[in-house]
Parts: C-alpha cells; sequence; structure tokens
C-alpha cells in the first residue's frame, strides 16, 4: 500500500498524537479535526459540567439501579408474554452490563465559542 504522507508529514502527525499538551477531536458535524490546547478543553467541559440547571452530580453511580429499573419495565410489561417482542429481544434488552457514560466536548468550529 503506498502511503500519500511524506516522511516529514508522518514524523509531525506522530509527534502531534504523542503531544501531552493538546486534544485531537473530531469536528461537530464532521467538518474537519480540530487541534485543542489541553488544558482550555477540560476547563471548557468542566465549566459545562457545572451548570447545575442542566447536569445532576450523583454521590454513587447509578448504573445498576437503572439497569433493574429497566429490567423491571421490560419482565412487568409483559412484552414477550404479549408477543411484542420476542425471547430473542428481551434477552438483548435485559442481558448486558451496565456502564457510565463518556463525557466528551464536541468543538464546533463554526462558533465563537470552541465547544
Amino acid at each position: 500500500m503506498q502511503n500519500n504522507l511524506s516522511k516529514h508529514e508522518r514524523i509531525a502527525l506522530k509527534h502531534l498524537r504523542n503531544n501531552k499538551n493538546i486534544i485531537i477531536k473530531k469536528a461537530d458535524k464532521n467538518s474537519g479535526i480540530v487541534i485543542l490546547n489541553k488544558t482550555d478543553y477540560e476547563n471548557k467541559v468542566m465549566t459545562m459540567l457545572a451548570d447545575e440547571n442542566v447536569y445532576t452530580k450523583l454521590e454513587q453511580d447509578d448504573s445498576l439501579i437503572v439497569q433493574c429499573e429497566v429490567d423491571k419495565v421490560l419482565v412487568f410489561r409483559n412484552l414477550q408474554e404479549n408477543q411484542l417482542i420476542n425471547r430473542k429481544q428481551l434477552q438483548h434488552l435485559t442481558n448486558y452490563t451496565a456502564q457510565s457514560p463518556v463525557f466528551y466536548g464536541i468543538p464546533k468550529i463554526h462558533k465563537t465559542t470552541t465547544l
């Protein structure tokens, strides 16, 4: 396979990838790639998360509680017995390990603020 980058371009990309002071993210709406100062990115994300009108801080991970509630709804509503879903679908909806979501910011290059 032929490489479309020169040796110098490959070295420059390797240096960017290994630079711990920057964050490389896909831009909003797949409109390119953005290189951000890591500290600025983290400060903007923490500012967003501190907005209590949008986010609620939990004292503990509630993933297992949510999983149990979803399982109860699926069983309580008798979705399989009422033939709304089949056995395989019910197993797919109930056999999983709950995980907390990962929060990340997506840079918006069409706005004056980056996230």
